[in-house]
């Protein structure tokens, strides 16, 4: 990539669970500033594997950059990408600050989109940082997928970042199962 390129090269990651796995820890890491979490965008293709932050004097600005590349960047079938914005998740009738993730694994003849919502109370409130229930929702036309073996490299791709993992662990609610599969 040239100098000038925002974007940062990253590892394979080997199937998509693990890929969605690996930025849910990149992500919730950056949760400790108590700030909002800069947009991100990630991309896996054959051959080239990158991540790219938006930044902006305007947070609305920079997610809405990161929101278009992420609908018009090329994909072909076995590519990944993935994109994540911080912003504002309502459940019953409770509004909580949120990381806001779409998804998508480019398959032929159609991709399948997944979205994940992760509420969280912001560290700089005066209780400091909790990370509620994540919310993984499953594509519509995928009834098929075998939801433990994605569960397993979903928290495979989550392990391979052990600090991150292990503050997501400290901070998350033990109350509840960590992750809400909803199909």
């Amino acid at each position: 990539m040239p100098d000038n390129d925002p974007r940062t090269p990253v590892p394979r990651m080997h199937n998509f669970a693990q890929f969605i796995g690996s930025y849910l820890a990149l992500l919730v890491g950056c949760l400790e500033d108590g700030e909002n979490v800069t947009p991100l965008l990630s991309i896996q293709k054959v051959g080239e594997s990158w991540l790219e932050w938006f930044g902006s004097s305007s947070y609305e600005h920079a997610a809405d950059k990161a929101r278009e590349k992420f609908n018009t960047i090329p994909l072909s079938p076995g590519d990944y990408a993935l994109v994540s914005v911080d912003g504002y998740y309502t459940d019953c009738g409770k509004r909580d600050e949120a990381l806001l993730i779409d998804a998508f694994e480019c398959l032929s003849p159609e991709g399948q989109a997944y979205k994940i919502i992760i509420p969280y109370r912001s560290a700089s409130s005066a209780e400091g940082l909790a990370i509620y229930q994540t919310k993984l929702f499953f594509p519509s036309n995928s009834p098929d997928i075998d939801k433990s073996l994605f569960l397993d490299n979903l928290w495979s791709g989550f392990c391979h970042h052990k600090e991150a993992f292990e503050f997501w662990n400290k901070h998350r609610d033990h109350s509840l199962e960590p992750i809400h599969l909803i199909t």
